[in-house]
């Protein structure tokens, strides 16, 4: 049977497949290039979902790993729950710069943060890098409304999220001091959780009930 490397051939597949992350037996690699004997050269990814640090050690994979465009396919992008240095949840929204190389690389991911994700990495200086999105990216770690309402109130977490989609942060607002939390849809701001535990959401025509399901139990 073919694969990707016959068909495209090794100088094509290093140069623009280079640093992209594919899954092999469960485990997320990183191409690092294709040697001429077609032995694919990688990193593999160590580690566990949701940890502060991963680690890379090389290994030499058969050509057959990548038997088409298919190897390189990733989930959908969103919203990422990862842990900084000293152990906070700083959830990002995850997107991927266009370019001429294909796959998924982490030097090509671009993460956006909440108001207050950002003020505390300007004021805090601990910011997790692309490497610990782009795990969350193939195995993701969610949390329900209960839980990251948990976290956040212990101060363990600053921005949590719930799937790609949704993600409750500190609000920063100094319009209204009985604002807590910010709910987010794809980056915009869509609700609110105020101090008294109530929801507010901020244009009638958002599908609440959705949203509702979307934020899982406690309601």
């Amino acid at each position: 049977m073919g694969h990707l490397i016959d068909d495209l051939g090794e100088r094509y597949v290093t140069e623009y497949f280079s640093n992209a992350f594919f899954m092999h037996q469960g485990v997320l690699h990183k191409l690092h290039q294709v040697r001429n004997d077609k032995q694919v050269a990688a990193y593999a990814i160590q580690g566990k979902s949701l940890e502060k640090e991963y680690y890379f050690s090389g290994v030499s994979l058969p050509p057959e790993v990548l038997d088409s465009f298919k190897s390189f396919k990733w989930p959908k992008l969103g919203y990422r729950n990862v842990l900084n240095s000293q152990g906070l949840v700083l959830a990002g929204f995850v997107n991927s710069v266009r370019s001429t190389r294909r796959g998924l690389s982490d030097d090509l991911l671009e993460i956006s943060h909440s108001h207050s994700v950002n003020l505390y990495q300007a004021t805090a200086g601990y910011s997790p890098d692309n490497l610990n999105y782009m795990y969350q990216i193939f195995f993701p770690t969610w949390f329900t409304y209960k839980q990251a309402m948990a976290k956040l109130q212990a101060r363990e977490a600053v921005a949590v999220a719930l799937n790609e989609d949704l993600c409750i942060s500190y609000s920063v607002s100094p319009d209204d001091v009985a604002i807590a939390f910010d709910i987010l849809f794809r980056e915009r701001v869509v609700g609110n959780v105020m101090t008294d535990g109530s929801l507010v959401f901020k244009n009638k025509n958002i599908n609440k009930m959705k949203l509702f399901r979307q934020l899982g139990e406690g309601f």
